[in-house]
């Protein structure tokens, strides 16, 4: 689908105008032809009168679209939008080219539901790292592609797009955030521990300073991965992960195993290898 495609209509009313932006498709043809509009007298070159209160055009480019909507070819201020919302070329198109105004609303989420961000995209709240009175930090997994991100300041929106607040005009209401770490699909056990690290304030995880920071984190690591394992709010997929990350790289044990195996250092393998890359100068 093309700019040409899009058929831009004006109808004039005594005290105020009516501005269509419409497929053109045989079924918008035909509601116009019911009312009395000449289709054969639309082009791309100009908006004809195609009716006793018609005037219409095929759209040209994109310029001409967003001033179509911003009223700068009313004769009066007084206009109201009717375009197919559900017509996501138009919709998407407007968006890409049209100055949003957002309005903060209430947020208030939890972990299992499921957000719809103003890109497009549905992402549900696999938990909730920091909660403040007009934000959160929450990790997200985003539906179609199973990407996990770590999201910091999610806020809650309406959204208008244009120069005015137009009466019918594009709107919608979503989720978004201030900036985002973004790790990939949840299938493996560097993605699990991508989910333990957004646990860490910053998004961040500094190198363990010694061998008993290390030590600490591995043991922080183990009990978050059990607590995932055990919460039935988390995808299946997610918490079959974690048990996976058990199994393979803390040996299914108990409590009482692994904490007898950390002290007696059978995780420390890795602490040696990266104080051995730093020493190099590696990372």
């Amino acid at each position: 689908m093309s700019n040409s495609d899009i058929l831009l209509i004006i109808e004039r009313k005594d005290d105020f105008e009516i501005n269509y932006i419409l497929k053109n498709n045989s079924s918008n043809i035909k509601k116009l032809e019911e009312c009395n509009v000449d289709v054969e007298l639309i082009n791309d070159l100009s908006f004809n009168l195609v009716g006793s209160s018609y005037i219409a055009k095929f759209c040209s480019d994109n310029k001409e679209l967003v001033d179509f909507y911003n009223g700068k070819y009313n004769s009066l201020d007084n206009y109201k939008i009717k375009l197919d919302k559900s017509d996501r070329f138009i919709s998407n198109k407007l968006k890409g080219f049209l100055r949003p105004h957002y309005e903060k609303r209430e947020l208030s989420v939890n972990v299992g539901d499921v957000i719809h961000n103003t890109n497009g995209s549905d992402y549900k709240i696999i938990d909730i790292l920091d909660k403040r009175e007009s934000s959160m930090d929450v990790l997200l997994i985003e539906t179609k592609s199973m990407n996990i991100v770590a999201a910091h300041g999610l806020q809650y929106y309406d959204v208008k797009y244009g120069e005015k607040n137009i009466e019918g005009g594009l709107s919608e209401s979503g989720y978004e955030w201030g900036n985002g770490i973004y790790y990939g699909p949840i299938s493996n056990e560097t993605n699990m521990r991508a989910i333990y690290i957004s646990n860490i304030p910053d998004g961040k995880e500094a190198p363990p300073q010694d061998i008993y920071e290390h030590r600490r984190r591995v043991l922080q690591e183990y009990v978050y991965t059990n607590q995932i394992l055990d919460d039935t709010r988390y995808d299946t997929t997610i918490r079959e992960v974690a048990a996976d990350v058990l199994a393979n790289k803390f040996y299914d044990m108990d409590y009482k195993e692994f904490d007898k195996a950390l002290l007696d250092g059978r995780f420390d393998d890795l602490f040696k290898a990266n104080s051995k890359k730093m020493d190099k100068g590696g990372l």
